[in-house]
């Protein structure tokens, strides 16, 4: 990433630097005013397995990492005033591409405002499925964001399936929040005892193991550390952070019993409400089966697409 580092007008930063301090990573966290998914740094540096960098103008910044499972460079979640992104994300684009010619270049969760921008100038939806092995990924189903009445037991028809989870677990679990990463079997939830262990691919791996890495980090600002138990055995661990307004999920996963990660999540919404987050946007769906689980699980919720695009003349 030399060339991008001498650039007068971008400052570049490595990813790792993120997690290990309090420095302002961007400008802001929301695409022209929009809350996309990850509205914090530990999104970005999850995302890059920590290996990513930085890049920053006075108004816009973005994540560039190469991923080697897709031989892509990937510009992640561009945040910051759009007509400051539409800039960046074409400098960093241009430089990269004069550089390593031909190379595979991405840009992720693109809101519909920023697609719209970038395809004014000449950007495209990648032709073929990004990754092969993953060929819908998060953007083929929109984020859904849950907005519900924050009432312990939703009301209605549309909350019958919460409280079926409410009616099974409630009694059996409790739940509490942290700041702070508590050291209380979330590795081996993650690793061993979550409900998809069996079924983690590489990609998964990848990402619990970035996950636990990052909980080592000094840096816990905006993030929530959520815990279920059942009498002192640790059966949910999750992950949220809001710096926007909006909380956001970056893991969650429980043991395999009956509905019981629809109650968790149903817990940690309540409880980013009553810490004043307005909404939890529980993130895109890489299944059609896991968006519908979602979208008819909770009772009120909005939907946002977001998109993959790639510059002019990128083949």
């Amino acid at each position: 990433m030399g060339m991008l580092r001498h650039q007068d007008d971008l400052h570049v930063t490595r990813i790792s630097a993120m997690m290990t301090s309090r420095i302002p990573i961007f400008p802001v966290f929301t695409q022209a005013g929009i809350d996309v998914h990850g509205s914090h740094g530990l999104f970005y540096w999850l995302r890059t397995r920590g290996k990513g960098v930085i890049i920053q103008t006075n108004n816009a910044g973005l994540v560039i990492a190469w991923r080697p499972d897709v031989k892509s460079f990937i510009a992640l979640r561009p945040v910051g005033e759009l007509n400051a992104i539409a800039y960046l994300l074409n400098k960093v684009a241009e430089i990269t591409l004069t550089k390593w010619p031909g190379g595979p270049f991405i840009a992720r969760y693109c809101s519909n405002v920023v697609t719209n921008r970038m395809i004014d100038h000449g950007w495209v939806l990648p032709p073929n499925p990004w990754s092969l092995n993953r060929p819908f990924d998060d953007e083929a189903y929109p984020e859904v964001i849950i907005t519900s009445d924050p009432l312990e037991i939703p009301q209605g028809k549309d909350g019958n399936l919460v409280r079926k989870a409410i009616n099974l677990n409630a009694d059996k679990y409790s739940y509490r929040t942290s700041p702070i990463p508590i050291d209380c079997g979330e590795v081996e939830l993650i690793r061993t005892r979550a409900a998809r262990a069996d079924h983690y691919d590489d990609q998964e791996i990848s990402f619990n193991e970035a996950l636990l890495a990052a909980l080592d980090f000094r840096d816990h600002d905006a993030i929530t550390y959520h815990y279920l138990f059942r009498g002192d055995h640790l059966s949910g661990f999750a992950v949220t952070a809001n710096t926007t307004g909006i909380s956001h999920v970056y893991y969650a996963g429980t043991t395999k019993t009956s509905r019981l990660s629809v109650y968790f999540q149903w817990k940690i919404y309540l409880e980013e409400r009553r810490k004043d987050a307005s909404a939890l946007n529980l993130g895109g769906s890489e299944t059609e089966s896991l968006h519908t689980f979602k979208t008819r699980t909770f009772p009120k919720r909005e939907l946002q697409q977001t998109t993959i695009l790639q510059p002019p003349h990128n083949d």
